[in-house]
């Protein structure tokens, strides 16, 4: 039997970005996770080591613990089904009066009130009308949900430090997620990606902020961006294959890169350039000059 490590490794760390603290397997699982990594070790002795990121991620019995009634009360909103997408006209008018609008229309939407939880907000967006630079993330987490603002938090630092590396002022740019409230699930931590279903009611939603904003050019931040932003299944979005790479978004440029939330699980100055390397390709198209000092940012001295 084939273990392949760098595809477990990977999904452990997506986990991670993701908030997810816990991962439940059984103990033939772990066995072998160990037996193959002890084998490649052998081989090569520099194979990335899952098992050591399961532990960090605290393993614990293939039976999860029995949910209470708040949990039972999230899986039951989590799989209630969504009701069609909300088809959307703007209003003749001024962008701000058209972004006011809409915001209204997000936080009055009846499916978004009750997605949202008992305890969540809203998330719409902020920033600039006027921004050349749209952000676009995959779904608010829970820092954003009690603030009900997007990129709060460790993750929203990092955005914020990216952004002020490039010589972008933050306010000058917009921040948005495709999901407009945060994922319901049954654990009581972590975060839950976004399902086809919300992907696909939020997506109106997103396109009028686009519409709205008419950015220069769009960074989609990680995979469930990524897929809603496209339109494509998560399943067929791999970001070692689509990172980096540039596709088009209402006619809009948009770059296709890591969340800032995976930086933080995976602190490696390989990943930092990586992203960092998409950034000077945004500053390119946005013609903004790259002076020497940033086109050295994290490469190895």
């Amino acid at each position: 039997m084939v273990v392949d490590l760098d595809a477990v490794y990977e999904e452990l760390l997506r986990l991670k970005s993701e908030g997810m603290n816990r991962v439940f397997i059984n103990d033939t699982t772990l066995e072998l996770l160990k037996k193959a990594q002890l084998d490649n070790r052998e081989k090569s002795g520099t194979t990335p080591a899952p098992v050591e990121v399961i532990d960090d991620l605290k393993v614990l019995a293939a039976t999860q613990p029995t949910a209470s009634s708040n949990t039972i009360t999230a899986r039951k909103t989590a799989e209630r089904k969504l009701p069609s997408p909300p088809s959307i006209a703007l209003p003749e008018a001024d962008p701000q009066t058209q972004m006011d609008w809409l915001q209204q229309q997000v936080e009055t939407c009846s499916t978004c009130l009750e997605q949202r939880g008992a305890e969540g907000h809203i998330v719409f967006g902020t920033g600039s009308i006027d921004a050349d630079l749209l952000f676009c993330g995959e779904a608010p987490n829970e820092a954003d949900a009690a603030n009900g603002q997007p990129f709060v938090g460790a993750a929203g630092e990092l955005l914020n430090k990216i952004i002020q590396a490039m010589g972008v002022r933050n306010e000058s740019v917009y921040k948005t997620h495709l999901l407009k409230w945060r994922p319901a699930h049954d654990k009581p931590y972590g975060n839950r990606p976004p399902n086809e279903a919300e992907m696909n009611f939020c997506r109106p939603y997103l396109q009028a902020q686009i519409a709205i904003v008419k950015p220069k050019v769009i960074v989609a931040l990680g995979k469930f961006a990524i897929a809603g932003l496209l339109g494509r299944e998560p399943v067929s979005v791999a970001m070692n294959e689509v990172r980096g790479q540039w596709e088009e978004v209402a006619g809009i440029p948009t770059m296709l890169t890591y969340n800032p939330s995976y930086l933080l699980h995976n602190n490696t100055l390989q990943t930092k350039r990586k992203l960092w390397e998409d950034m000077l390709e945004v500053m390119q198209k946005l013609e903004i000059e790259v002076s020497p000092q940033q086109k050295g940012y994290f490469l190895p001295k």
